[in-house]
């Protein structure tokens, strides 16, 4: 349980000088070897679409070389480009859409939405946001198994092979919960996360080199074009891996180099009530924390990450406040 843990104010707007919204979350950073915030890395999370980049390189040694599979750690937006890449590896697969144990729904994409509401389209499991993991996993079990009908079940041998990697990270025994879309998600402490995300760094799995080829090279399939962990991946050349999560949740990966640390950075807001929301919180961490921080991933992520370019294109008499460095709430 997380009570005992309370969330901080990280950023608030105030409107002709006063505070009209207050945003809490809590986070966790790694610099090197080094825990910043380490207090509220001990706060528990459930994993969501952070845990999809392992839930795709427990399939791998089943799939092919197709680029497509990148979808498998996407959280689509239902776009064109998502949408193709399902149909293309459900021909592929035959897999059949309906046997998916997610959710029907309409697209993420404002525009696609509201066609889909207009004309009265039938919602549709390819427009999930979870609707390529599944393919993944389930076409995967089905070569382990030669059965498909439990790929979502916790105890089945897919999941004991992810349940083995994550036990490199996690407390014992390892936590698991049941996320919105029917898998089983982790439930871990924020510094679990770090350690996760930080191995991206030091890896020499051929499977995981081949998760972080797709993800790195596929930015809009990973998430869309509007979607902040593709907006920051599109800065970085290959040297940010980043993943958005349901409820408020973010997490980044900085690979350094040999005159710079790398770096992880998890965060959870306490609501989610605009994707924007978590570009405005990571300004106000990166802010707070810029003396321990590289200044070569600073300058990287500058162009998007930067409060005050942001609150030159609110209204006039609205500002964005950073509550760590303030100290205010």
């Amino acid at each position: 349980m997380n009570r005992e843990v309370i969330y901080k104010p990280i950023f608030a707007f105030i409107r002709d000088g006063v505070y009209e919204v207050q945003v809490f979350g809590n986070y966790g950073l790694r610099v090197g070897q080094d825990l910043f915030n380490s207090s509220s890395s001990e706060m528990y999370l459930l994993s969501r679409s952070l845990l999809k980049p392992w839930q795709l390189l427990t399939c791998m040694p089943y799939l092919n070389d197709d680029d497509n599979w990148a979808i498998g750690m996407s959280s689509s937006s239902g776009e064109q480009i998502h949408t193709n890449s399902i149909d293309e590896l459900l021909q592929s697969t035959s897999i059949d859409i309906e046997s998916l144990v997610c959710p029907s729904s309409y697209s993420y994409d404002e525009k696609t939405r509201s066609k889909q509401v207009l004309f009265e389209t039938k919602k549709s499991k390819k427009f999930h946001f979870c609707c390529g993991k599944h393919i993944a996993m389930k076409y995967a079990f089905q070569q382990m198994s030669r059965s498909s009908s439990e790929y979502h079940i916790q105890n089945n041998l897919l999941h004991l092979n992810l349940s083995r990697t994550m036990s490199l990270y996690t407390p014992k025994p390892i936590r698991w919960g049941t996320d919105s879309c029917g898998l089983p998600t982790l439930i871990a402490p924020i510094r679990s996360y770090l350690e996760m995300w930080g191995d991206l760094s030091s890896t020499d799995n051929k499977h995981m080199e081949r998760v972080k080829k797709l993800w790195t090279e596929n930015p809009v399939l990973i998430g869309g074009t509007t979607r902040i962990d593709t907006s920051l991946m599109k800065l970085s050349s290959g040297r940010i891996f980043a993943k958005e999560g349901a409820d408020g949740l973010l997490a980044i990966h900085y690979l350094g180099s040999s005159r710079d640390q790398d770096v992880s950075i998890i965060i959870k807001l306490s609501q989610s009530v605009s994707d924007n929301y978590l570009i405005y919180a990571l300004c106000c961490i990166l802010k707070h924390h810029s003396c321990q921080l590289p200044s070569n991933f600073l300058e990287l992520l500058e162009p998007i990450v930067n409060l005050e370019k942001i609150n030159r294109k609110l209204e006039p008499n609205v500002k964005i406040i950073n509550l760590l460095s303030t100290g205010e709430h």
